[in-house]
């Protein structure tokens, strides 16, 4: 049961990711049309600078799951690995939680705000471009993300669980 919700968790994790690459080819594609649009023709992009900020949030906020679950986030060894490992799991699961504390108060602060700029229908200022599809972005990636951060909290406890269950059998 655990291992499915891994495999899903891993597959939305990498949708995720692949939307943020997505939204990173986007904004390259269009930054390079604003500019040839803006230099060739002397025809600026009005609405450029708008989409290129919603753009590199989402390519931000949908890369966090991904890099989470692939390893790839920046971590602080400096410390840590001077640790044995016990020490070293258990601080991960003492992190992992706090995260999650944190993780769980930011969904609900930006659902809140998603919920408030759909009730007032916001749009942009200078495009007119509708903004709750990309406030959207920010509840629905940190979920993820935080599933992501649960399993592996799940994982390193089951895994001192069973190292533990083991010593005492021996």
């Amino acid at each position: 049961m655990l291992e499915r919700v891994q495999k899903a968790i891993n597959h939305g994790s990498k949708v995720f990711g692949a939307a943020g690459g997505f939204a990173i080819a986007f904004l390259a594609i269009l930054v390079a049309y604003s500019a040839i649009s803006r230099y060739a023709f002397d025809k600026a992009v009005f609405f450029m600078e708008e989409l290129a900020g919603l753009l590199l949030l989402a390519c931000a906020f949908l890369s966090f799951a991904y890099v989470f679950v692939q390893g790839r986030h920046i971590k602080l060894t400096l410390i840590t690995g001077k640790l044995p490992l016990w020490a070293r799991n258990w601080l991960e699961i003492i992190t992992g939680v706090v995260s999650l504390f944190y993780l769980i108060i930011f969904i609900k602060l930006s659902y809140d705000f998603t919920y408030t700029s759909f009730r007032l229908d916001c749009h942009s200022h200078d495009a007119g471009l509708y903004e709750v599809p990309w406030m959207s972005i920010m509840p629905l990636s940190i979920l993820m993300f935080s599933l992501a951060v649960l399993m592996f909290v799940l994982a390193r406890v089951l895994k001192l669980w069973s190292t533990r269950n083991k010593k005492k059998e021996s």
